[in-house]
């Protein structure tokens, strides 16, 4: 392995598993609450809190690990610089095989088609109330009785507090509905909703990308990206197709806070996971050239697709699908020959793949199709 596989296995050089942990707390407002997805994406956060003493006052939950009580009752602690998380539901609501475990959802004729006040489900959840209580082959299980609960929002508190950004206060909801996306709510999700109905927006909440997938409840509409994290906010996405972005913030954090060592250099190996790191920071490259491009502001557009071109180049990790959107942004930011440029490289490389995966009768996979198909759009004359 040594002799033959070095090239494999060699990690000097490589930093970005750390340097991506620090970009994500680096996106996050102090005292922040920030959800992650599962092990690839929470371990280095561990890391660089624990070793490197990096961002100690974030408080990183992963969304797996908060269906079981004994990581939720870890939250009801302190740790680092981070204070207890509020939660109104005690150890008897979120005891392991207890009634909340799953709450399927369960309709009740009376509420049927309407949202159900979300303080109000979280109360009879506490008092045990038996009218949400459907029989399983587990034994009695709460239910949800709409797929839909909501939150009351004083707009009048939200905008004395400066917690919106002043050019999207206008897209403050009198109330925010959380609609389910499967079948019930997983515990997590619970915890979730509970958080989010006693923190009263004192403490920031951020998710990345897989948490808010992860959630049983879509949060898409409600969350504002400020960097690599999506931060939760009392305002309704009017256009749920684009990211809604805090452009001010993020710029600051993606051109001045963020890290990329190691990257640029053709030398360091890159694994899989690695690549998927880079691909998700071109993503948040992206989101943010585009939205300053909505609000006229092309030089600072041009400033980000450069220095994401810069930071992670085609020499040290290899165009990908999302590099098709950056052409189409450099396209609208009138940099037509670097667009140009770029699009020349992934098309004939997308020829190439495809007539390799043709003479050797080979299929092609999910990931060979998202890159080829893309890159194909700009290998027409």
């Amino acid at each position: 392995m040594a002799a033959e596989g070095w090239d494999d296995h060699d990690r000097s050089g490589r930093y970005f598993s750390v340097d991506s942990a620090r970009n994500f707390l680096a996106s996050c407002e102090p005292n922040a609450i920030l959800f992650t997805g599962g092990d690839n994406d929470t371990f280095p956060l561990w890391y660089i809190q624990e070793v490197e003493g990096y961002r100690t006052d974030v408080r990183v939950i992963v969304l797996s690990y908060f269906n079981t009580d004994w990581y939720i009752e870890q939250m009801t602690r302190p740790a680092y610089e981070s204070a207890p998380l509020p939660f109104s539901l005690t150890e008897k609501d979120y005891r392991q095989g207890g009634p909340n475990d799953f709450l399927p959802y369960y309709e009740n004729k009376q509420v049927k088609g309407a949202a159900i006040n979300l303080p109000q489900y979280l109360k009879l959840i506490r008092e045990e109330n038996p009218g949400l209580q459907v029989p399983t082959k587990f034994g009695k299980y709460n239910s949800v009785p709409s797929k839909s609960l909501y939150l009351d929002i004083d707009t009048a508190d939200i905008k004395s507090r400066n917690l919106v950004p002043e050019d999207k206060e206008q897209f403050i909801p009198e109330k925010m509905v959380f609609t389910l996306r499967r079948g019930g709510l997983e515990k997590n999700t619970l915890m979730i909703l509970d958080l989010i109905a006693n923190n009263n927006w004192e403490r920031p909440i951020y998710f990345n990308n897989t948490s808010l997938q992860g959630a049983s409840i879509n949060l898409n509409d409600y969350v504002v990206q400020e960097g690599n994290a999506y931060r939760l906010l009392p305002v309704k996405n009017p256009n749920p197709r684009t990211e809604f972005v805090n452009t001010e913030l993020m710029y600051d954090n993606v051109m001045n806070e963020f890290r990329f060592r190691g990257l640029a250099d053709p030398n360091v190996y890159n694994s899989i996971d690695h690549r998927n790191f880079a691909l998700n920071h071109r993503s948040t490259f992206n989101s943010l050239a585009n939205a300053l491009l909505s609000e006229g502001k092309k030089e600072k557009a041009i400033a980000v697709l450069n220095k994401s071109l810069e930071e992670i180049p085609d020499i040290s990790i290899p165009y990908d699908y999302t590099s098709s959107q950056t052409v189409k942004l450099l396209f609208a930011a009138e940099q037509r020959e670097r667009a140009l440029e770029i699009a020349k490289v992934m098309g004939e490389r997308a020829n190439e793949e495809l007539e390799y995966l043709n003479d050797k009768n080979l299929s092609i996979g999910n990931e060979t199709q998202k890159t080829c198909s893309s890159s194909m759009i700009w290998s027409i004359p």
